[in-house]
């Protein structure tokens, strides 16, 4: 049975309403407006999308990846294409749930974790096995070489100590970095600050890529670091378990 769009709008609203603990019709209410509808609900419920306005199997399955596909085509127009009214464009994008296509456009992106919001993509199974088919358009700092550089799309971690750490590093969406080092340790430049960063780190900070024609010298110790053993440079650093 075919499935329409405001009742699609409506599943939607089912899965953030469980993503944020709650239950009941009142969020529905206050979220959509105009747009809730009970007749919607009961047409779900006798597709066998719900019962008792909770998502059975079958609807938790669809709006799984209804949801996966709206959030990443909000990293793809957000990130890749600098767009900014980009809910417009991935409201569009969520209706097309060829999963070939989700898990080709979740490589290509580096199977980011979060929407632009901050809300959690649902995986496929293309993040379990980590597949690099595609030619990723978005890569972590960590797999650059020297003389190229990252303008940071965002950074993968929930973690807010680091990313407050980060920040005070100037290193946040927009920036751009510029690889110096990769071995031992991986050292950055950051607006002409050095900074070290352990690996587990690099790996967090995504963005897309371009190389630099100028050859990377050798270049005095670093100013910063951050990693997780806690080391410092010649200059004042902060420590990171």
């Amino acid at each position: 049975m075919e499935i329409s769009r405001l009742e699609d709008e409506h599943l939607e609203v089912i899965w953030l309403q469980g993503e944020k603990g709650l239950s009941g019709r009142t969020f529905m209410e206050e979220r959509m407006g105009a747009q809730f509808s009970g007749a919607v609900l009961e047409s779900l419920e006798k597709k066998g999308y719900l019962k008792d306005s909770e998502l059975t199997d079958k609807g938790r399955d669809y709006t799984r990846r209804l949801i996966r596909a709206h959030r990443l085509a909000e990293r793809l127009l957000s990130d890749v294409l600098g767009l900014k009214n980009y809910e417009v464009g991935a409201c569009e994008f969520e209706h097309i749930m060829n999963r070939e296509i989700l898990d080709g456009l979740c490589t290509l992106l580096g199977h980011p974790d979060q929407c632009p919001h901050g809300l959690p993509i649902p995986p496929g199974d293309c993040c379990r096995r980590k597949e690099k088919q595609v030619s990723q358009a978005v890569h972590s700092l960590n797999t650059l070489q020297p003389g190229e550089t990252l303008k940071i799309l965002y950074i993968q971690t929930r973690n807010d100590r680091e990313l407050h750490i980060l920040e005070g590093m100037r290193i946040g969406p927009g920036k751009t970095v510029r690889v110096h080092q990769t071995h031992p340790t991986l050292v950055v430049e950051v607006e002409g600050t050095h900074i070290a960063l352990d690996e587990s780190v690099g790996e967090k900070i995504l963005g897309l890529a371009e190389e630099s024609p100028e050859r990377i010298l050798p270049e005095p110790p670093y100013r910063r670091h951050f990693g997780r053993h806690g080391k410092k440079g010649p200059g004042r650093g902060r420590r990171h378990r």
